[in-house]
C-alpha cells in the first residue's frame, strides 16, 4: 500500500515540476519577445539619432540659410520616410506663414509655392500647431478636416500631412510639413 502512495506522491511532484517548468518557459518566451521588441526600438532610435547628428554636423558646417534649410528638409525626408518637406517662416505679428523652402517630387518643381504667404486665420489647425507647439497629422479622408486645410491638401495632392512646429531658443519660428 505504501508503494502506491509513494508513486502517487512522486507523480504529483513530477506534475508540479512540469507545471513550474512550463510557466518558466512561458516567462522566458515573453522576456525574449520583449527583448526583441526593445532591440528593434533601440535600432530605430539609433537611426533617428544618427540622422539628427548628421543634420547638426551639416548645419554647423554652413551658415548659408539655403544650405541649412536643405539639410533640415533632406534629413526630415529620410527620418520620416516621406516624399517631400516644406518649411514655413511664421510671422506672429501679422499671423501668417510664408514658404521659405520646399523640396519634394519632380512635380513640385512645376507647381512651386515658394514665397507664398498664407493667413493663419484660414488654417486653424496650422495655427494651433504653432501656438500650442504640438505636432498634428491629417489624412485626406479624415472627416473633421477644416475646408481650407482639405483644399490645400487636395491642391498639393497630399494624402497625409504631418505638421511640426520649429522651435529655436524656446520660441516658435516656423512650421515644418
Amino acid at each position: 500500500m505504501k508503494n502506491v502512495s509513494e508513486r502517487d506522491s512522486t507523480k504529483e511532484q513530477l506534475i508540479d515540476e512540469l507545471v513550474k517548468l512550463r510557466r518558466r518557459v512561458a516567462e522566458l518566451e515573453a522576456l525574449e519577445f520583449e527583448h526583441k521588441h526593445t532591440e528593434a526600438e533601440l535600432v530605430q532610435r539609433n537611426q533617428q539619432l544618427l540622422t539628427v547628428q548628421a543634420a547638426v554636423a551639416a548645419i554647423s558646417s554652413s551658415l548659408e540659410l539655403e544650405a541649412v534649410l536643405g539639410t533640415v528638409a533632406g534629413e526630415m525626408i529620410k527620418l520620416l520616410k516621406v516624399t517631400g518637406c516644406v518649411i514655413y517662416e511664421w510671422n506672429s505679428v501679422v499671423n501668417t506663414i510664408t514658404i521659405i523652402f520646399e523640396v519634394g517630387p519632380p512635380a513640385w518643381e512645376h507647381d512651386s509655392h515658394m514665397s507664398c504667404t498664407f493667413p493663419l486665420a484660414d488654417f486653424p489647425l496650422t495655427k494651433q500647431v504653432l501656438v500650442e507647439r504640438t505636432p498634428q497629422q491629417m489624412a485626406i479622408n479624415q472627416p473633421d478636416i477644416e475646408p481650407s486645410e482639405l483644399a490645400y491638401m487636395q491642391e498639393c495632392h497630399f494624402k497625409t500631412l504631418l505638421m511640426l512646429p520649429m522651435i529655436f531658443q524656446e520660441r516658435v519660428i516656423g512650421l515644418l510639413e
